[in-house]
């Protein structure tokens, strides 16, 4: 009976021990912009996806330190999701998990 208490709890760390990433689909994006308001929640970039617009606060990999305003629109393949995106105005939020030109 020891062995087959051993063995069930051998057979959970192996199921559940390790974990692997659920797959993250890159999906076909667009940078329009850099968001200029002047406002306490504002900033971050704009992005469109499909026909949605949605501000992003940062980008992954100091990816836009080198965005320059003669580069937009940029064409980019991103992973995101809003998983705990927090936000004080009516902008649809999103993070940006991970990125690269198209």
């Amino acid at each position: 009976m020891k062995k087959l208490v051993v063995l069930f709890f051998c057979g959970l760390l192996a199921a559940f021990g390790c974990t692997k990433d659920s797959p993250q689909n890159e999906v076909d994006a667009e940078i329009t912009g850099f968001d200029m308001r002047l406002c306490a929640c504002c900033g971050g970039w704009w992005i469109r996806v499909g026909n949605d617009t949605a501000r992003a606060a940062t980008l992954p990999d100091n990816f836009g330190d080198n965005i320059d305003a003669a580069d937009l629109p940029m064409a980019v393949k991103i992973v995101y999701d809003t998983n705990g995106v927090i936000t004080c105005t009516t902008d649809k939020m999103i993070n940006v998990r991970k990125i690269r030109k198209r």
